[in-house]
């Protein structure tokens, strides 16, 4: 039915209706004198100190952003913030323990009962609404959400925005409004006051795929560094299993992926996962180098590696492909030039490997690998022929940063590789 028809029906068929702000309601007002007291200070802003003050508190007024993460539906509230133990059917590993008053599932969230003292768990409410999702939305924007005028109402957070806007500095990058899975906006606000949302664009499986990676950089990298951005410092977390250095990393799954590298010993071929999730490593299967090796050329495959069975040390050329799943690593091939200490960078399914060195020879060599068809394919060389470098995607362009032109030389080149053109360029060098 559309508007106007419906209007005219209701002008037909008057219904008795109660105004909604003359009904029983959990308002933005009351949802503010709840929660500002207790999250203020990282997530609300004072909005009404002198009614802090009248009720004993005294609020801070420091906080500059609004964080909302919405897990509609999950994790379930009985295996977490409102733990309810039953035996024989509750997993031992939630290891439940009692901190303030609260039954708290340490095995599960090991970490966030540190941060109880600033967290209100509210386990029921009342609700005029009769569906979940309906009164959901109602906390949120202050008016029933079935309204004809609730389009325009503004979220709880852009409220927030607009009324902190004044006090926003030119060097501010991290948003006022940030939301993960949120279904309402800024009404008719300005853009301004709308939220950095990541529930957006799920049309299709690798859209939604998309939207998770996203939910999950806003929650491993932008949350975190809203905080350390006020405070300006770094944070400490679980170290890495072994004293080692010349060490290979990579980021698959969310995870990060640490290989070989040098110890008091020698060469390792120990592979080590780190979880941020949990901040704990933990090692897997190693490499197929019985030797160790270094400098390895590591990302969804392994490329290279120095051996250091001879000096000067010369490169392993086997490309060994890991399966997270099985937990094996497979050798798909030979590189026909072997090198290690290579830049190396991933575009989709192809892995670029640029420059690197064995024994006392360099190269400016550019090859891709691709992990599903196998195939190797030279590419143009860069400018620079260096080992050592860094090679890192932006905007699916290669950028190859620095770099040893020889032995005991550095270099600040800065060169970048278009795979559409299958051409190099010079860009601005390190300073």
């Amino acid at each position: 039915m559309k508007r106007r028809e419906f209007e005219r029906f209701q002008q037909r068929y008057p219904q008795p209706h109660q105004a909604f702000f003359s009904r029983p309601y959990f308002s933005r007002r009351a949802f503010l004198q709840g929660v500002a007291g207790i999250a203020g200070s990282r997530v609300l802003p004072a909005i009404a100190p002198a009614a802090a003050s009248a009720r004993g508190a005294m609020a801070k007024g420091t906080a500059r952003n609004f964080i909302l993460i919405l897990l509609s539906g999950r994790p379930s509230h009985v295996d977490a913030f409102d733990l309810k133990m039953t035996e024989g059917v509750s997993p031992t590993a939630l290891r439940p323990e009692r901190v303030n008053g609260i039954l708290w599932p340490m095995g599960l969230l090991p970490k966030l009962d540190a941060q109880l003292g600033n967290v209100a768990v509210i386990r029921s409410m009342r609700s005029w609404a009769l569906v979940h999702e309906t009164g959901q939305r109602w906390v949120q924007v202050g008016r029933n959400p079935l309204s004809a005028k609730c389009s325009i109402a503004p979220h709880i957070g852009s409220i927030i925005a607009r009324e902190k806007e004044a006090e926003r500095r030119p060097s501010d990058s991290f948003p006022p409004f940030v939301a993960l899975e949120l279904d309402e906006g800024a009404g008719g606000w300005a853009a301004r006051a709308v939220p950095l949302d990541s529930a957006f664009g799920q049309r299709s499986l690798r859209a939604g795929e998309r939207a998770m990676e996203l939910r999950a950089l806003l929650a491993l990298v932008l949350l975190p560094a809203a905080v350390s951005a006020q405070t300006g410092v770094w944070e400490s977390l679980a170290d890495y299993l072994i004293e080692a250095f010349e060490i290979s990393t990579t980021v698959l799954n969310g995870q990060v992926f640490a290989a070989c590298g040098l110890t008091a010993a020698g060469a390792v071929n120990r592979v080590f996962i780190y979880d941020p999730l949990i901040d704990t490593w933990a090692e897997t299967v190693p490499l197929p180098l019985p030797n160790g090796g270094d400098h390895c050329n590591l990302a969804l495959c392994l490329l290279g590696a120095l051996v250091r069975a001879q000096c000067p040390a010369l490169a392993e050329g086997g490309t060994f492909e890991f399966d997270p799943a099985t937990l094996k690593w497979t050798r798909v091939g030979e590189m026909p030039t072997p090198r290690a200490a290579s830049g190396v960078a991933v575009v989709g399914t192809k892995i670029y490997v640029a420059g690197g060195i064995s024994g006392n020879t360099n190269y400016a060599a550019m090859k891709v690998f691709d992990v599903v068809t196998r195939e190797r394919t030279r590419l143009p060389d860069m400018p620079t022929r260096r080992d050592h470098l860094v090679a890192r995607v932006v905007d699916e362009k290669i950028y190859a940063i620095a770099g040893h032109p020889g032995r005991g030389q550095n270099t600040p080149a800065n060169e970048k590789y278009d795979p559409v053109t299958v051409a190099w360029r010079a860009r601005a060098a390190i300073p």
